[in-house]
Protein backbone atom coordinates (compact mmCIF):
# COMPACT_ATOMS: atom_id res chain seq x y z
CA UNK A 1 0.00 0.00 0.00
CA UNK A 2 1.48 3.37 -0.94
CA UNK A 3 2.01 6.12 1.60
CA UNK A 4 -0.21 8.57 -0.27
CA UNK A 5 -3.22 6.24 -0.26
CA UNK A 6 -2.80 5.67 3.48
CA UNK A 7 -2.64 9.37 4.21
CA UNK A 8 -5.62 10.28 2.07
CA UNK A 9 -8.09 7.76 3.45
CA UNK A 10 -11.13 9.71 4.73
CA UNK A 11 -10.51 8.81 8.37
CA UNK A 12 -6.88 10.00 8.19
CA UNK A 13 -7.59 13.42 6.64
CA UNK A 14 -7.97 16.38 8.94
CA UNK A 15 -10.41 19.14 8.14
CA UNK A 16 -8.64 22.24 9.47
CA UNK A 17 -7.38 23.58 6.15
CA UNK A 18 -3.72 24.29 5.44
CA UNK A 19 -3.29 26.21 8.68
CA UNK A 20 -3.77 23.34 11.13
CA UNK A 21 -1.14 24.67 13.51
CA UNK A 22 -2.77 28.11 13.63
CA UNK A 23 -5.97 26.77 15.19
CA UNK A 24 -6.72 27.52 18.85
CA UNK A 25 -5.20 24.83 21.02
CA UNK A 26 -5.57 22.10 21.92
CA UNK A 27 -5.82 20.70 18.40
CA UNK A 28 -7.09 17.16 17.87
CA UNK A 29 -5.89 15.43 14.71
CA UNK A 30 -5.91 11.88 13.44
CA UNK A 31 -2.37 10.79 12.60
CA UNK A 32 -0.56 7.64 11.60
CA UNK A 33 2.00 6.36 14.09
CA UNK A 34 5.24 5.10 12.57
CA UNK A 35 6.72 2.00 14.21
CA UNK A 36 9.40 -0.42 13.12
CA UNK A 37 11.65 0.25 10.18
CA UNK A 38 11.94 -0.37 6.49
CA UNK A 39 14.83 -0.82 4.16
CA UNK A 40 14.50 0.89 0.77
CA UNK A 41 15.19 -2.33 -1.14
CA UNK A 42 12.98 -4.67 0.88
CA UNK A 43 9.30 -5.08 1.65
CA UNK A 44 7.95 -2.76 4.32
CA UNK A 45 8.17 -4.05 7.86
CA UNK A 46 6.56 -0.93 9.29
CA UNK A 47 3.33 -1.00 11.15
CA UNK A 48 1.20 2.12 11.09
CA UNK A 49 -1.60 2.70 13.56
CA UNK A 50 -4.08 5.51 13.36
CA UNK A 51 -4.03 7.55 16.56
CA UNK A 52 -5.60 10.76 17.80
CA UNK A 53 -3.01 13.36 18.74
CA UNK A 54 -3.88 16.24 21.02
CA UNK A 55 -1.46 19.06 20.30
CA UNK A 56 -1.14 21.77 22.93
CA UNK A 57 0.72 25.05 22.92
CA UNK A 58 3.14 25.46 20.08
CA UNK A 59 5.69 27.98 18.89
CA UNK A 60 7.40 28.45 15.57
CA UNK A 61 11.11 27.66 15.94
CA UNK A 62 12.25 27.65 12.33
CA UNK A 63 11.42 28.21 8.71
CA UNK A 64 13.14 27.01 5.59
CA UNK A 65 12.59 26.80 1.86
CA UNK A 66 10.19 23.88 2.11
CA UNK A 67 8.30 24.57 5.31
CA UNK A 68 8.01 25.68 8.91
CA UNK A 69 8.99 23.90 12.11
CA UNK A 70 7.07 24.21 15.37
CA UNK A 71 7.89 23.11 18.91
CA UNK A 72 4.76 21.66 20.51
CA UNK A 73 3.51 19.49 23.32
CA UNK A 74 1.49 16.32 22.88
CA UNK A 75 -1.18 16.46 25.55
CA UNK A 76 -1.74 12.68 25.31
CA UNK A 77 1.79 11.93 26.55
CA UNK A 78 3.15 15.29 27.83
CA UNK A 79 5.98 14.83 25.32
CA UNK A 80 7.66 17.82 23.66
CA UNK A 81 7.84 17.26 19.90
CA UNK A 82 8.76 19.07 16.69
CA UNK A 83 6.20 19.41 13.91
CA UNK A 84 7.40 20.17 10.39
CA UNK A 85 4.74 21.61 8.08
CA UNK A 86 5.46 21.17 4.36
CA UNK A 87 3.38 21.68 1.26
CA UNK A 88 2.93 18.46 -0.69
CA UNK A 89 3.95 19.42 -4.22
CA UNK A 90 3.15 17.02 -7.05
CA UNK A 91 6.77 16.68 -8.21
CA UNK A 92 8.03 15.82 -4.69
CA UNK A 93 4.84 14.09 -3.47
CA UNK A 94 5.85 12.32 -0.28
CA UNK A 95 9.54 11.70 -0.94
CA UNK A 96 10.58 13.25 2.38
CA UNK A 97 7.95 11.20 4.22
CA UNK A 98 9.09 7.98 2.55
CA UNK A 99 12.71 8.67 3.49
CA UNK A 100 11.96 9.64 7.08
CA UNK A 101 9.85 6.52 7.60
CA UNK A 102 12.75 4.26 6.69
CA UNK A 103 15.38 6.07 8.77
CA UNK A 104 15.55 4.32 12.11
CA UNK A 105 18.94 5.15 13.60
CA UNK A 106 20.06 6.61 16.95
CA UNK A 107 21.90 9.49 15.24
CA UNK A 108 19.00 10.58 13.02
CA UNK A 109 15.95 12.46 14.28
CA UNK A 110 13.03 10.00 14.40
CA UNK A 111 9.68 10.47 12.70
CA UNK A 112 6.97 9.54 15.20
CA UNK A 113 3.68 10.42 13.48
CA UNK A 114 2.42 12.11 10.35
CA UNK A 115 -0.85 13.58 9.14
CA UNK A 116 -2.06 15.92 6.46
CA UNK A 117 -4.75 18.42 5.77
CA UNK A 118 -6.19 19.90 2.59
CA UNK A 119 -7.06 23.58 2.54
CA UNK A 120 -10.57 24.39 1.38
CA UNK A 121 -9.42 27.93 0.47
CA UNK A 122 -6.48 27.25 -1.84
CA UNK A 123 -6.73 23.45 -2.27
CA UNK A 124 -3.15 22.91 -1.01
CA UNK A 125 -2.21 19.62 0.58
CA UNK A 126 -0.08 20.14 3.68
CA UNK A 127 1.95 17.34 5.25
CA UNK A 128 2.74 17.46 8.97
CA UNK A 129 5.72 15.45 10.20
CA UNK A 130 5.75 14.91 13.96
CA UNK A 131 9.31 14.18 15.06
CA UNK A 132 11.55 13.94 18.09
CA UNK A 133 12.33 17.37 19.48
CA UNK A 134 16.01 18.17 19.81
CA UNK A 135 16.36 21.02 22.33
CA UNK A 136 19.92 21.86 21.28
CA UNK A 137 21.78 21.47 17.99
CA UNK A 138 25.53 21.21 17.58
CA UNK A 139 25.39 24.50 15.67
CA UNK A 140 23.68 26.30 18.54
CA UNK A 141 26.08 24.84 21.11
CA UNK A 142 29.07 26.04 19.05
CA UNK A 143 27.48 29.50 18.76
CA UNK A 144 26.98 29.62 22.54
CA UNK A 145 30.64 28.80 23.13
CA UNK A 146 31.74 31.44 20.60
CA UNK A 147 29.45 34.05 22.11
CA UNK A 148 31.09 33.43 25.49
CA UNK A 149 34.57 33.55 23.89
CA UNK A 150 35.24 29.94 24.80
CA UNK A 151 36.47 27.00 22.78
CA UNK A 152 34.32 23.91 22.42
CA UNK A 153 36.05 21.06 24.30
CA UNK A 154 37.74 18.47 22.09
CA UNK A 155 35.54 15.77 23.66
CA UNK A 156 32.39 17.42 22.19
CA UNK A 157 34.03 17.90 18.80
CA UNK A 158 34.98 14.22 18.64
CA UNK A 159 31.53 13.15 19.86
CA UNK A 160 29.65 15.30 17.31
CA UNK A 161 31.85 14.21 14.41
CA UNK A 162 31.47 10.56 15.42
CA UNK A 163 27.67 10.86 15.66
CA UNK A 164 27.39 12.73 12.35
CA UNK A 165 29.56 10.20 10.55
CA UNK A 166 27.52 7.30 11.99
CA UNK A 167 24.33 8.95 10.73
CA UNK A 168 25.92 9.69 7.35
CA UNK A 169 27.18 6.10 7.02
CA UNK A 170 23.65 4.84 7.70
CA UNK A 171 22.22 7.21 5.06
CA UNK A 172 24.85 6.10 2.52
CA UNK A 173 24.28 2.40 3.26
CA UNK A 174 20.57 2.89 2.60
CA UNK A 175 21.01 4.81 -0.66
CA UNK A 176 19.75 8.15 0.68
CA UNK A 177 23.06 9.95 0.03
CA UNK A 178 26.15 9.08 -1.94
CA UNK A 179 29.59 9.42 -0.42
CA UNK A 180 31.35 8.82 -3.74
CA UNK A 181 34.02 11.47 -4.31
CA UNK A 182 33.61 13.39 -7.56
CA UNK A 183 36.34 15.10 -9.55
CA UNK A 184 35.75 18.77 -10.25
Amino acid sequence: MSVVSQVTEPDAVNDYGSDVLNQPFPIRVMALKVEGSTHPTSQSTQVQHQIELQIGEREKIGQGTFGKVFRAKLLNTEEIIAIKEVEMEEKFKSRELDMLKMLNHPNIVKLKYFFHSTSVHDNKDMLYLVMEYMPMSAHRLIQDYRRNHKILPLFYIKLFVYQMLRGLAFLAANGVVSCTPYKT
